[in-house]
């Protein structure tokens, strides 16, 4: 039996449509989108950054999460004719 105090009940829900863009970075908690970025913390997020995650933190329901780094490749890479 997992104790209570390990588990998280906080809920969020929606009563209103909402509209996103493609792209667009919302928290995947509350969808909001005061995303900033959060410092590494430890072996999960060495372990996250090898599959090129980065960690993320919405300010208004404190949800920590990982996302995509931008591609890499694209940036340094001379335009094609």
């Amino acid at each position: 039996m997992l104790p209570l105090h390990l588990v998280d009940f906080q809920t969020m829900v929606v009563n209103k449509a909402f509209h996103a863009l493609p792209g667009e970075l919302r928290c995947p908690r509350c969808f909001g989108k005061d995303i900033v970025p959060s410092l590494p913390r430890g072996w999960l997020d060495s372990l996250m950054r090898a599959f090129d995650r980065i960690p993320r933190h919405c300010r208004f329901c404190e949800c920590r999460f990982y996302v995509r780094l931008a591609n890499r490749g694209a940036e340094g890479a001379a335009p094609q004719d």
